[in-house]
């Protein structure tokens, strides 16, 4: 106010100063300054709630991007965790295709060597099987002579030589290694049943109550006899152990 009544009395007492329009505008009331006050602090609220609003956003922005990164971090674990069991249950059957394969080869190899085996015990026992019957048949036909012998000769007209024993007289004290032992084990090894059949045979035929019974009288002497008990007795001891 004194700066008005001071400007006031100026112009008064020098009237050629002109009066500018704006010059009004200068000087303002006590109304027109509270008001103005009034805006610059309520401008002043308005920019600071503004500069809140920007924290606010900011922060907001901030927490909205974190919890996005979260997310993305929580997919891609997710996806690896994913692809990792994906790969872990591959890697699994691999594994398991692989054992089945190398399992699957092992039974054709198997059944390959078996195969194989199969066919050599096959040529074995058949070999085995042919030698054998070749070799009593052999006997056979001597023995069938000998029984016939028996039937036409008298009581000590036969001779120890005559006995036609399935195995050479050399072989005599170790009847074991024979050749006929052999056969037979070797028919039991590959065919149990024919090898049983031809040993049962064999001890009827050689028994020796019975041989001793329908044979040894036959003989031209007692050493003749004894000698043909004791090779009798010898190889039907070793059919019993082959039994």
């Amino acid at each position: 106010n004194k700066e008005n009544e001071l400007w006031t009395k100026t112009l008064q007492n020098h009237p050629n100063i002109p009066k500018l329009p704006e010059q009004k505008d200068m000087f303002f009331t006590d109304e027109e300054l509270h008001e103005r006050s009034f805006r610059s602090e309520r401008e002043a609220e308005f920019q600071r709630k503004l500069r809140m609003g920007e924290r606010t956003r900011t922060v907001i922005l901030k927490e909205l991007n974190r919890r996005r990164r979260m997310e993305q971090d929580a997919s891609v674990a997710a996806a690896n965790a994913v692809r990792d069991q994906i790969n872990k249950e591959r890697e699994v059957l691999k594994t398991k295709l692989l054992e089945e394969a190398n399992a699957a080869e092992n039974r054709r190899r198997e059944a390959k060597e078996k195969s194989a085996e199969e066919k050599m015990q096959e040529v074995i026992r058949m070999a085995a099987g042919n030698k054998l019957e070749q070799t009593l048949e052999k006997y056979d036909r001597k023995w069938a002579k000998f029984r016939l012998l028996c039937k036409k000769a008298k009581r000590g007209t036969i001779r120890f030589k005559d006995i036609p024993f399935p195995f050479s007289c050399k072989d005599a004290e170790d009847i074991q290694e024979s050749d006929i032992i052999v056969l037979l084990k070797q028919t039991l090894a590959v065919d149990k049943t024919k090898g049983q059949s031809k040993i049962k045979n064999l001890f009827l035929r050689w028994h020796p109550d019975k041989f001793t019974r329908s044979y040894c009288k036959y003989l031209q002497s007692s050493s003749d006899r004894k000698a043909a008990e004791r090779y009798v007795h010898k190889f039907t001891q070793c059919l019993n152990d082959l039994r």
